[in-house]
């Protein structure tokens, strides 16, 4: 007699909660009889347990896209709750090991993928980081120190211990002002000085703004640009009633002289937004 697949009663990534308990936890694995779920508590300590299932009762079930984390990418857990951003620092088949800060201070874990929400993509393939620098995790947090510096395993030191952790989850402090001073470097040997053009973080004109983010040396080069246009741009044909002369833009860079291509096309010659340089767009509008 052969015997019948029944569908479980709970999913991988449901959120749920526990009878009497106003808590939502995520589910970690299929199940009908034991429920094993996991929840971010208040002093940021995953709390981890197994349930009846007749004690759990489903909230919402909607799986998170499927996704190859990478290190450096920011993750969270689907449930409501106590929101934290979990940096990724490696993924392996047998999970996504995670790191974020609690109030003991740095903790990680490895949570199966299908759980994790992406928050924040990493575009870096490689990065660096320099002994003796100060950096933080891409997800947020307090500072840690470089003590072992390099392009992959780096070792850091923090109130509360060390860690082990790859380059591309880290951010280097002061990031945004060291990205504008490799810009204008690299443009001064081009035989351009934008220095009067930098305050406040970015690069402006009186019509023109734009401002760049490399995370770690080595690592692509992110921007976000807007401002007056004269021309729509050609992906917005058919949505000329909604142009009013202004375009924004945000993506990345390979690396620094393309950044400057586009900061010297977009802020000393004026081009439109159709003449600029290549560059990767990952989003863009019009007002």
């Amino acid at each position: 007699m052969s015997r019948v697949a029944h569908e479980p009663l709970f999913h991988l990534a449901d959120v749920v909660r526990l009878r009497g308990d106003a808590r939502e936890r995520t589910v970690l694995e299929d199940a009908s009889d034991a429920v094993r779920c996991v929840y971010l508590a208040e002093n940021g300590r995953l709390d981890e347990g197994t349930f009846p299932a007749a004690g759990v009762e489903l909230v919402h079930r909607q799986p998170p896209p499927a996704t190859a984390f990478r290190p450096g990418d920011v993750a969270q857990l689907p449930n409501d709750g106590r929101v934290v951003f979990l940096t990724v620092e490696r993924a392996e088949p047998g999970g996504v090991f995670c790191y974020w800060w609690g109030e003991a201070g740095l903790l990680s874990a490895a949570l199966p993928p299908g759980v994790l929400w992406l928050h924040r993509p990493t575009h870096d393939a490689t990065a660096r980081v320099e002994t003796g620098e100060q950096v933080w995790l891409r997800g947020g947090g307090p500072w840690l120190t470089v003590t072992e510096g390099g392009t992959g395993v780096v070792r850091c030191v923090h109130a509360g211990g060390a860690a082990a952790l790859d380059a591309r989850a880290l951010r280097v402090d002061g990031a945004e002002t060291r990205t504008a001073q490799e810009l204008l470097a690299f443009g001064r040997g081009q035989g351009v000085d934008l220095g009067a053009a930098w305050r406040d973080q970015g690069f402006w004109t009186e019509r023109r703004f734009i401002c760049f983010l490399r995370q770690t040396w080595g690592g692509v080069v992110t921007y976000s640009l807007q401002g007056f246009v004269t021309t729509l741009p050609a992906d917005y044909a058919n949505s000329a009633s909604a142009f009013r002369g202004t375009y924004s833009e945000g993506g990345y860079c390979a690396d620094v002289p393309q950044a400057f291509a586009v900061l010297r096309a977009w802020l000393v010659e004026q081009r439109d937004a159709d003449d600029l340089p290549p560059r990767t767009r990952l989003r863009h509008g019009i007002g």
